[in-house]
Protein backbone atom coordinates (compact mmCIF):
# COMPACT_ATOMS: atom_id res chain seq x y z
CA UNK A 1 0.00 0.00 0.00
CA UNK A 2 1.59 3.45 -0.55
CA UNK A 3 2.20 5.60 1.89
CA UNK A 4 -0.33 7.88 2.38
CA UNK A 5 -2.93 5.37 1.61
CA UNK A 6 -4.58 4.77 5.03
CA UNK A 7 -4.91 8.20 5.32
CA UNK A 8 -7.37 8.59 2.34
CA UNK A 9 -8.83 5.81 4.02
CA UNK A 10 -9.75 7.11 7.13
CA UNK A 11 -10.69 10.20 5.90
CA UNK A 12 -13.59 8.10 3.36
CA UNK A 13 -14.47 5.63 6.62
CA UNK A 14 -15.23 8.88 8.36
CA UNK A 15 -17.21 10.53 5.65
CA UNK A 16 -19.33 7.50 5.22
CA UNK A 17 -19.95 6.53 8.80
CA UNK A 18 -20.51 9.94 9.73
CA UNK A 19 -24.32 11.01 10.11
CA UNK A 20 -25.89 14.48 8.41
CA UNK A 21 -28.72 14.92 11.55
CA UNK A 22 -28.99 17.26 14.10
CA UNK A 23 -29.42 14.08 16.67
CA UNK A 24 -25.67 14.37 16.48
CA UNK A 25 -25.32 17.28 18.57
CA UNK A 26 -26.53 15.47 21.64
CA UNK A 27 -24.51 13.28 23.21
CA UNK A 28 -25.23 9.66 23.00
CA UNK A 29 -25.53 7.19 25.59
CA UNK A 30 -22.63 6.66 28.03
CA UNK A 31 -21.51 3.15 28.06
CA UNK A 32 -21.03 3.43 31.66
CA UNK A 33 -24.94 4.53 32.64
CA UNK A 34 -27.87 2.49 33.71
CA UNK A 35 -29.81 0.56 31.17
CA UNK A 36 -32.77 1.45 33.58
CA UNK A 37 -32.27 4.65 31.98
CA UNK A 38 -31.21 3.84 28.36
CA UNK A 39 -33.38 5.58 25.53
CA UNK A 40 -33.74 3.62 22.23
CA UNK A 41 -34.77 5.58 19.13
CA UNK A 42 -35.37 4.07 15.71
CA UNK A 43 -36.93 6.07 13.04
CA UNK A 44 -37.24 3.79 10.25
CA UNK A 45 -39.61 3.57 7.10
CA UNK A 46 -39.04 4.36 3.77
CA UNK A 47 -35.55 4.98 2.95
CA UNK A 48 -34.22 8.77 2.60
CA UNK A 49 -37.78 10.36 4.06
CA UNK A 50 -36.87 13.67 5.79
CA UNK A 51 -37.84 14.76 9.19
CA UNK A 52 -37.42 17.53 11.53
CA UNK A 53 -38.50 19.01 14.99
CA UNK A 54 -37.68 18.17 18.96
CA UNK A 55 -35.93 15.54 20.94
CA UNK A 56 -36.74 16.36 24.54
CA UNK A 57 -34.44 14.44 27.03
CA UNK A 58 -35.30 14.24 30.53
CA UNK A 59 -33.11 13.57 33.90
CA UNK A 60 -32.63 13.91 37.10
CA UNK A 61 -31.17 17.85 36.32
CA UNK A 62 -33.96 18.51 34.39
CA UNK A 63 -35.74 18.92 30.78
CA UNK A 64 -32.81 19.24 27.36
CA UNK A 65 -34.71 20.36 24.62
CA UNK A 66 -32.76 19.80 20.76
CA UNK A 67 -33.43 20.58 17.43
CA UNK A 68 -34.10 17.51 15.27
CA UNK A 69 -33.52 16.80 11.84
CA UNK A 70 -32.22 14.00 9.76
CA UNK A 71 -32.80 10.99 7.37
CA UNK A 72 -34.44 7.74 7.50
CA UNK A 73 -33.07 5.28 8.78
CA UNK A 74 -31.63 6.75 12.19
CA UNK A 75 -31.25 4.68 15.66
CA UNK A 76 -29.99 6.31 18.37
CA UNK A 77 -29.73 6.24 22.64
CA UNK A 78 -29.18 8.17 25.25
CA UNK A 79 -28.55 7.78 29.17
CA UNK A 80 -32.57 9.70 30.10
CA UNK A 81 -35.04 8.83 32.20
CA UNK A 82 -37.67 10.05 29.85
CA UNK A 83 -37.92 11.37 26.46
CA UNK A 84 -40.49 13.15 24.27
CA UNK A 85 -40.09 12.95 20.34
CA UNK A 86 -42.09 15.71 18.26
CA UNK A 87 -40.95 14.97 14.31
CA UNK A 88 -42.83 16.00 11.50
CA UNK A 89 -42.37 14.39 8.27
CA UNK A 90 -40.68 16.95 5.87
CA UNK A 91 -41.35 14.83 2.37
CA UNK A 92 -42.76 11.76 0.47
CA UNK A 93 -43.14 8.41 2.32
CA UNK A 94 -42.85 6.93 5.36
CA UNK A 95 -41.55 7.62 8.78
CA UNK A 96 -42.24 4.24 11.44
CA UNK A 97 -41.20 5.27 14.61
CA UNK A 98 -39.99 3.07 17.94
CA UNK A 99 -38.97 4.63 21.22
CA UNK A 100 -37.95 1.93 23.91
CA UNK A 101 -37.03 2.53 27.68
CA UNK A 102 -36.86 -0.55 29.86
CA UNK A 103 -40.10 -2.65 29.61
CA UNK A 104 -42.06 0.81 27.86
CA UNK A 105 -42.08 1.13 24.09
CA UNK A 106 -43.96 3.80 22.26
CA UNK A 107 -44.17 3.82 18.48
CA UNK A 108 -46.04 5.08 15.31
CA UNK A 109 -46.32 5.41 11.84
CA UNK A 110 -46.90 8.29 9.46
CA UNK A 111 -47.16 8.99 5.63
CA UNK A 112 -47.39 12.10 3.52
CA UNK A 113 -45.42 15.39 3.77
CA UNK A 114 -46.35 17.49 6.84
CA UNK A 115 -47.74 14.57 8.52
CA UNK A 116 -46.53 15.17 12.53
CA UNK A 117 -46.20 12.49 15.55
CA UNK A 118 -45.58 13.27 18.87
CA UNK A 119 -44.39 9.92 20.97
CA UNK A 120 -43.21 10.06 25.16
CA UNK A 121 -41.60 6.92 27.40
CA UNK A 122 -40.97 7.49 31.08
Amino acid sequence: MKPGAWLTLVSLGTLLIAPAAAMDAIPPHDSQGSDNHMIRIEITGTQGTRFSGTLTLEDIDGQRVHPLEGTVPTHREYDAEGVTLDITQQGAGSLDIEIRSGGNRSTSRVSGQGSRVRLSVR
